[in-house]
């Protein structure tokens, strides 16, 4: 494991410190070629192999015109920008290829905050995910895990790159893996909303898909107790997670859930028996969206489930996620110490 992480420390010590090999996507798609034989000649590594490619593959998706700079097609960051940055990125794959052709691989169940990508073959492309895995894990030991749903005009780095990398520290204090997917796209919905567009309905039926793969391949990779599997999401990660929690309730211990725009009226409170249930909301959010949480904690209590109802006072849409998330780790924290036991 240390090997892995000197690795990969190496590969983003080049992102930020090597020179700029590409700016512009003609650029990049004219690399595409060498960087294909290149790794041609280099057997497995599927998963690395797919992070070299990412910046041609996003390359191509917007020549194509799949994919549009500046708009909803990439995640909004706190600075207020959507944008793709092709130099940075394909220092990163330079360096992750000259490690593979030197025979190692630095993501393979590597430690730390990391970039991780797969091909998607229904949507044929590759999509990014970010994983945190503590520091101080030793390779066998079963690794609890959050997975966390971002909302809409975010992307997978969003909830670990906001509030000065909050829930990097939170995951390495409290020793959980942590998974960011993106869901296909940033307001793609993990389709949770029903729509009569068939363009709505295929994002929202790959944004699903794309959360339930990234899940999958992480707990092929690293060593999960599939018995203590939480998730979190806010806003329409909130609405997600209730859609993706429920429908795939036999992967989740526990749900705990932000802002979300769900209506207890059809919602199958049997799918979330006895499991971990949070409510969270800012007092400060919009009135709707207060009323729903309310709503939602009070009909879990009187379909016989004990939701932990947190109503922040002061907080605001934005604000509540940063304030919530220490409680949140706290709550799963003691939900999986309980389920541990014989």
């Amino acid at each position: 494991m240390r090997l892995a992480a000197l690795g990969l420390c190496l590969v983003l010590l080049a992102a930020a410190t090597g020179p700029a090999r590409a700016q512009t996507v003609d650029e990049v798609i004219a690399m595409r070629a060498a960087v294909e034989r290149r790794l041609a000649r280099i057997p497995g590594h599927d998963s690395a192999k797919a992070s070299v490619r990412w910046p041609f593959d996003v390359a191509r998706l917007i020549k194509q015109g799949s994919r549009k700079l500046g708009s909803n097609d990439f995640g909004l960051r706190e600075d207020g920008t959507q944008t793709f940055d092709f130099a940075k990125e394909v220092r990163v794959s330079a360096g992750l290829l000259d490690a593979l052709e030197q025979g190692k691989d630095p993501l393979f169940r590597a430690t730390g905050d990391h970039e991780r990508h797969y091909f998607f073959e229904t949507a044929n492309e590759i999509m990014p995910y970010r994983v945190y895995v503590p520091t101080a894990w030793d390779g066998r030991a079963k690794l609890r895990m959050l997975l966390v749903l971002h909302g809409n005009t975010r992307d997978h780095d969003f909830y670990f790159d906001r509030d000065g990398g909050m829930l990097a520290r939170l995951a390495e204090a409290h020793n959980w893996l942590v998974v960011c997917p993106l869901g296909y796209r940033p307001n793609a919905g993990y389709n949770a909303s029903a729509s009569n567009d068939p363009a709505r309905q295929r994002e929202g039926a790959l944004s699903e898909q794309d959360v339930i793969n990234v899940f999958d391949l992480v707990k092929t990779e690293y060593p999960v107790d599939r018995g203590r599997v939480y998730l979190f999401g806010h806003s329409a990660g909130g609405t997600g997670g209730w859609h993706i929690g429920t429908k795939y309730a036999d992967r989740f211990a526990g749900l705990a859930i932000s802002a979300a725009g769900t209506r207890p009226d059809g919602f199958p409170f049997d799918k979330v028996k006895d499991k971990a249930l949070m409510v969270i909301v800012g007092s400060k959010d919009d009135p709707g969206t207060v009323a729903l949480a309310r709503q939602m904690a009070k009909a879990l209590r009187e379909h016989g489930h004990a939701p932990q109802f947190l109503e922040i006072a002061g907080a605001t849409h934005t604000t509540v996620v940063g304030l919530a998330e220490p409680r949140v780790l706290d709550f799963f924290d003691q939900h999986s110490k309980r389920r541990q036991r014989p």
